[in-house]
């Protein structure tokens, strides 16, 4: 697969992972209300959910993987790598929250985290967690 469309695809995985991180948000807070534990709640939700999902994304679509035996194994290491991007992430949406303190504007400060994280962890993802792909 060529670069370019690697990275096509990646993009559109990226963005069903935000919409699936943003929507567990949206809807934890839909359900249990806007108390200040339930925003943090929503974020720790959100992000187990885009977890899962960006992984098994990039996995099958992007580095045209099968899911395997090894997946327990790969799905820690990947969730390893995304320690750093994931304080990005939870950084930028919680500073959003603070300072602008409307719901919608955390919402955006999440998106624009999770892109920034999601650029870096292609980077760093491509080069230790899915190996077995034949270079671009």
């Amino acid at each position: 697969m060529s670069l370019t469309r690697k990275i096509t695809i990646y993009g559109l995985a990226a963005l069903i992972a935000i919409a699936v991180n943003i929507g567990c948000q949206w809807l934890t807070v839909a359900v249990f209300g806007t108390y200040q534990i339930v925003v943090f709640a929503s974020i720790l939700v959100g992000t187990g959910a885009g977890l899962v999902s960006k992984y098994l994304l990039d996995k099958v679509f992007v580095f045209n993987e099968k899911i395997d035996s090894g997946v327990a194994k790969q799905f820690m290491l990947y969730s390893l790598t995304g320690v750093f991007t994931t304080l990005i992430f939870w950084s930028v949406e919680l500073g959003f929250h603070f300072v602008f303190d409307a719901e919608h504007m955390r919402y955006i400060g999440g998106i624009v985290g999770l892109t920034i994280g999601y650029i870096l962890k292609y980077i760093i993802d491509s080069r230790i967690v899915f190996t077995s792909d034949e270079p671009s």
